[in-house]
């Protein structure tokens, strides 16, 4: 999810030291990183380096990991959300701390981030105990939350914080006024609790006051805010624990929107989207105030199949196609469509020309993008191969999920296809997603499974 009036990209890192920075939107407190305070309503290039990996907007601010796993923040310091130990402003990434052992970052209102050692840290905006410290009291520099070092996924809700643990249970934070934590029940918690009992858990988002899940199973839960059927259940009643979507299993990716929106992927490359749709960020043509034009169930955007990835922001949505192209639409007022303009748009349009970008994340409160690109210079290739592949036995006789985390290098354009197949035997599932379950394996056998990722271009080697 995310929360912000800015956008971030990065163009894509299929060399190690070839992913650019681009931000655009809102840029008040200098967010976008670009050493001015202006807004931009075109992508930016932030600086001349082509080493990012990811990163994350958040609420006024921005987070970045360059390929060193070196962790970079820029935009307002208010409740110390940058982690420099002040609360000063920054209009130029600027180095946290001196360590290289950043692998992903997530923010909100607050600030968080995994180290390499799956130790997870948060700082910054603390009033309803979402850095998970145990308090409420805001830090200005990464604190580490509790001592465990098994947490591999996280994802900031406006102000409430996800994680799923790496034995697949899900965990969550913070605000809860809505039920967004999913734990039944509307009270803040100030220290990480699990979500039921289940290890079963692949993919989370958080959105405003909403909370969304996938299992590996390829089910959509959600629970939180539903007052214009942000939860796309068919009605605008709050949920306040994991209630499934309708009885698909082939969902693939999920991102919670900022002003009560949702968007999904599923695995054959569609779009779907539900919530409200104000300023026409759900993309079906239409837009208008409260129920008039929200949807309470899922609907497809569009016809295409080629669809990569999505991100939710603030009345607005950013998307990638498996072309590399991005295409943005929903308020624009800010620019942060990157259009070039401050038009609001219902339906997807592309943003300029480029077609090798990677990695999208909009921010929480702050109307901004930004986005990775591969340097459109540089050849495109096939992706790198996919890391910290585990399977374990799945819950149906005769299958195993397998989960992974997607190749650092995809190669300049966006990966559209996992394969993962079994030895011995060459059973084979395919998804779009970081997850599979494989079926018709022999019970009593000993399988190992190696996972290939393919982009426009071709398929990477196992």
């Amino acid at each position: 999810g995310g929360a912000g009036y800015h956008t971030l990209a990065l163009q894509d890192p299929s060399l190690l030291a070839n992913s650019q920075l681009w931000a655009w939107g809102y840029n008040d407190t200098g967010g976008l990183g670009d050493l001015t305070i202006l807004k931009r309503s075109s992508p930016v290039q932030i600086g001349t380096l082509a080493i990012w990996s990811a990163a994350a907007a958040g609420y006024s601010h921005t987070l970045a990991l360059k390929t060193d796993g070196t962790l970079w923040t820029s935009g307002s310091g208010g409740d110390g959300k940058l982690g420099h130990s002040d609360v000063v402003a920054r209009s130029s990434p600027t180095q946290v701390g001196g360590l290289g052992t950043w692998s992903k970052v997530a923010s909100g209102f607050h600030s968080m981030a995994l180290r390499i050692d799956n130790t997870l840290w948060a700082w910054g905006y603390n009033t309803f105990g979402m850095l998970g410290d145990g308090g409420v009291v805001k830090r200005s520099s990464p604190v580490q939350v509790g001592t465990l070092a098994t947490w591999a996924q996280i994802s900031g809700g406006q102000r409430h914080s996800l994680a799923i643990k790496t034995d697949g249970t899900l965990w969550a934070w913070g605000q809860s006024t809505k039920g967004q934590l999913g734990l039944g029940d509307t009270v803040q918690r100030s220290s990480p609790v699990q979500v039921g009992a289940l290890a079963t858990w692949a993919q989370i988002s958080g959105g405003m006051y909403h909370s969304l899940a996938l299992k590996t199973d390829g089910t959509l839960w959600v629970c939180g805010q539903n007052a214009t059927g942000t939860l796309g259940l068919e009605d605008v009643v709050l949920r306040s624990s994991p209630v499934q979507v309708g009885t698909l299993t082939t969902w693939s990716q999920i991102s919670g929107g900022y002003q009560e929106h949702s968007f999904a992927l599923k695995t054959d490359g569609t779009l779907w989207t539900w919530g409200e749709n104000d300023f026409g960020q759900l993309g079906l043509g239409d837009r208008g105030a409260g129920a008039s034009t929200s949807r309470s169930s899922p609907v497809q955007v569009g016809t295409l199949s080629t669809w990569a990835q999505v991100s939710a922001g603030n009345n607005r949505t950013a998307a990638l196609r498996t072309d590399g192209t991005l295409w943005t639409w929903g308020y624009n007022t800010h620019g942060a469509a990157g259009l070039g303009d401050a038009v609001h748009r219902s339906s997807p349009v592309q943003v300029g020309t480029f077609a090798t970008w990677q990695f999208l994340a909009q921010g929480s409160t702050m109307k901004t993008t930004v986005s990775l690109l591969w340097p459109p210079t540089t050849t495109t290739a096939a992706p790198g191969k996919p890391t910290a592949v585990i399977a374990t036995v799945g819950s149906a006789s005769g299958t195993a999920v397998v989960v992974w985390t997607a190749p650092l290098s995809s190669g300049g354009k966006p990966i559209s296809l996992y394969t993962v197949t079994s030895s011995p035997g060459g059973i084979t599932a395919t998804t779009n997603g970081t997850f599979a379950t494989v079926s018709g394996l022999t019970t009593s056998t000993t399988y190992t499974f190696t996972v290939t990722a393919a982009n426009s271009v071709g398929t990477g080697s196992a």
